[in-house]
């Protein structure tokens, strides 16, 4: 890097001597393999995804005595390893005429990590103006209303000690959660040496994420009071889905990291998960004296039918309300367990239903072979209703097609 060149490392040496390792620090001889006439000086040699370049970088700058204090968008010279590129400054703060912390905006790619010490210098005439340590490789941009916690972030991240860096860049950056892999690009360093190093403080990983341990406390506390939030403004409803979670403070959580916290809740009985749909324990849906007098209606209307229960239009019709309001009011009587959903217009009432099945499972148990108008001649129904009943049933392993006919399935009797 920067060109994103692949090469293959054939040998290695160290003052002369063939080597099998090095580490950081020594003096060292490579032989590639690859494109090395693309090669320029001040690239760096990494494992992939191990750095990354960027083109503008946080710092900490102390100048030279005698040099005039750095003007914001000054143009100047970086030099950092065998690196030297053009490039600006962009101020964030003067500690005095000779600590700055700023940002360098670079005309082309660079490769930095924290903790990397560099010289700048005048972009003309040539002249050193001082030098300064690399805090973050990737600078967040800022604004007027977040420069002064931009400004005391990088104070948290002008330190000598590593873990405490790491430690202040996971409060700062890892607010939702960090991914590890992102941690050890910023450092430089192997993954599983950034966890060890992050676990030593108050750090946690957690769904391949780094985030300080209080803050996924305070998550847990934030989805429970989400859902109890939901609950009493939609006292109809029975759950929610992730979706109605990412509101608010948990809208910037990453996806896979609130997956996993809701599945580690779930585990806990903290909260009760039925299909997709989430909810606090004990909670129940409170309906309204209309609803639960329509829902009266609607079953009355489902019971009367048989095994050939009307569509939400039908329905509709008969109780001369709009079709949406049937809708709703079915998909609300399925979750709390009074009717049963096949398809997307297709209701049992929950008695019926469950007669309908004992009655195939006595016959599958007597050994009987059903067809299709065997059971609609069992359920007093037309294949309408009964295939896809017995598709359903089929999904369930209660039954199992075997060409025309469904036999007993492996989940007959539970």
């Amino acid at each position: 890097l920067p060109g994103d060149y692949e090469m293959r490392v054939k040998h290695l040496e160290s003052h002369g001597q063939s080597v099998m390792e090095l580490r950081s620090g020594q003096r060292a001889a490579l032989n590639l393999i690859g494109d090395t006439d693309a090669l320029t000086r001040g690239v760096t040699l990494t494992s992939s995804g191990g750095l990354c370049v960027t083109t503008r970088a946080r710092v900490a700058i102390e100048l030279l005595s005698g040099i005039d204090p750095l003007k914001d968008r000054q143009r100047i010279r970086f030099l950092v390893g065998t690196q030297e590129v053009i490039g600006r400054v962009q101020l964030l703060a003067e500690d005095n005429n000779r600590k700055t912390i700023a940002n360098l905006l670079f005309e082309s790619p660079v490769v930095v990590v924290w903790g990397d010490h560099f010289v700048l210098r005048r972009y003309s005439p040539l002249e050193t103006l001082g030098g300064g340590v690399v805090l973050e490789p990737i600078a967040p941009r800022f604004t007027a209303r977040n420069l002064a916690s931009e400004i005391e972030a990088a104070k948290e991240l002008h330190v000598n000690d590593l873990s405490k860096a790491i430690l202040a860049f996971v409060r700062w950056r890892g607010r939702h959660g960090i991914r590890v892999s992102e941690v050890a690009i910023a450092f430089g360093l192997p993954v599983k040496d950034t966890l060890e190093i992050a676990q030593q403080s108050a750090i946690v990983e957690f769904a391949g994420h780094l985030i300080l341990e209080q803050r996924l406390i305070e998550m847990r506390e934030q989805i429970k009071r989400r859902l109890t939030e939901l609950h009493k403004s939609q006292p109809d409803r029975s759950g929610f889905g992730i979706a109605d979670l990412k509101a608010g403070i948990l809208a910037s959580t990453p996806e896979e990291l609130l997956q996993q916290l809701v599945e580690k809740m779930v585990s806990e009985a903290i909260l009760n998960r039925q299909g997709n749909l989430l909810s606090i324990g004990g909670v129940q849906v409170a309906l309204t004296p209309e609803q639960t007098k329509l829902h009266t209606r609607i079953l009355e209307l489902l019971k009367s039918s048989g095994f050939s229960p009307p569509s939400a239009d039908v329905i509709a019709q008969n109780l001369r309300l709009p079709k949406p309001t049937i809708e709703k009011s079915l998909v609300l009587m399925d979750r709390l367990g009074k009717c049963r959903r096949l398809g997307l217009d297709l209701f049992f009432e929950t008695e019926r239903f469950n007669g309908a099945l004992g009655l195939v499972r006595d016959a599958l148990r007597d050994g009987k072979q059903l067809s299709i108008s065997d059971v609609g001649k069992m359920l007093e129904s037309s294949r309408k209703y009964v295939v896809p009943f017995l598709e359903y049933l089929d999904g369930k392993g209660i039954t199992m097609r075997q060409d025309n006919v469904r036999v007993r399935g492996r989940n007959l009797d539970t």
